[in-house]
């Protein structure tokens, strides 16, 4: 079974729950393969079990956390004490405004203490701005530079490779030239020009291979890292 097998499966498997539910656990999942990358596929494929496996873990994960809102969510019923004929309803659930059934208004001593946080916070941001704002352009601008810088680096060795390459048939056919002048020095030209056109062959394929492992690597561990601040806590469930 391939990851995009696994994946339809999943999703197919998981129709029943809400949509937004279903969109997140599908983009962890989703995330899940990326991050092993696509030569561990089906390590990833046998750590996590069947596509059956994995649906009815989402689907129980679910029933827990129905069912904890249900707990915290649930009402009694109390009686007025000015009009003992009529009964309110209310919940309360894990509300500390709420003891023993009956509900306990915000004191203005409550009012004053988170003033005083919503200040303090309020403050410590305007501090924080002048340094975390440079804080925050140093460190974008340290990845793009790593970026560009390893991209010209990825650039200059395949030059170099082929510039090595060009030598080496230059020296070759040179020497292949001057055999009627001198044997000797024309199989030493052509030895050398064989050589360092190896080389650059080399040269060439190894950085094009070394290309295409470093350069994918960097970019999803950059938008990865981009996209966390936006990610769901509950996408994980």
């Amino acid at each position: 079974m391939t990851r995009n097998e696994y994946l339809t499966r999943l999703a197919e498997l998981l129709q029943d729950i809400p949509a937004e539910e279903r969109v997140a656990a599908m983009e962890y999942y989703n995330d899940y393969f990326d991050d092993a990358g696509g030569e561990n596929e089906q390590q990833v494929i046998r750590e996590l079990g069947s596509p059956e496996q994995v649906a009815a873990e989402v689907k129980a994960g679910l029933g827990k956390t129905e069912s904890k809102n249900e707990e915290a969510s649930h009402t009694e019923t109390y009686r007025d004490p000015v009009n003992n004929d009529r009964q309110t309803s209310y919940s309360y659930g894990n509300n500390p405004q709420y003891r023993n059934g009956n509900p306990m208004p915000e004191t203005k001593e409550s009012w004053i203490s988170n003033g005083w946080k919503i200040a303090l916070v309020v403050l410590l941001v305007i501090i924080l701005i002048p340094v975390g704002g440079p804080l925050v352009v140093f460190v974008i601008g340290t990845l793009f530079g790593l970026i560009v810088a390893a991209f010209f680096i990825f650039i200059a060795l395949v030059i170099v490779a082929i510039c090595l390459v060009i030598v080496g048939v230059i020296l070759a056919g040179n020497g292949i030239l001057a055999i009627g002048t001198s044997f000797a020095a024309a199989c030493v030209i052509i030895g050398i020009g064989l050589i360092l056109a190896a080389i650059g062959c080399a040269a060439t394929v190894g950085t094009i291979w070394l290309c295409t492992i470093v350069l994918p690597v960097m970019y999803h561990f950059i938008v990865n890292l981009c996209r966390k601040p936006f990610q769901k806590k509950g996408g994980a469930a």
